[in-house]
């Protein structure tokens, strides 16, 4: 199994994108394909990669 910490602490390795695969794209495509989180998820991964809040959706239903 990869190791995902760097040796001098106890931090996590980030990678760029371009050096991600196929193992690191399983918790992101399970995240968003699960009904009961999806939602919450992309809100988080926008107030994030935005660095403002992501308003919740409304739905016209």
């Amino acid at each position: 199994m990869r190791n995902m910490k760097n040796q001098s602490d106890s931090r996590p390795v980030f990678r760029p994108l371009s050096e991600l695969n196929v193992i690191d794209n399983f918790p992101f495509t399970t995240l968003s394909t699960n009904e009961e989180v999806n939602e919450e998820f992309f809100r988080i991964l926008l107030t994030t990669f935005l660095q403002k809040p992501a308003n919740k959706k409304s739905s016209t239903k």
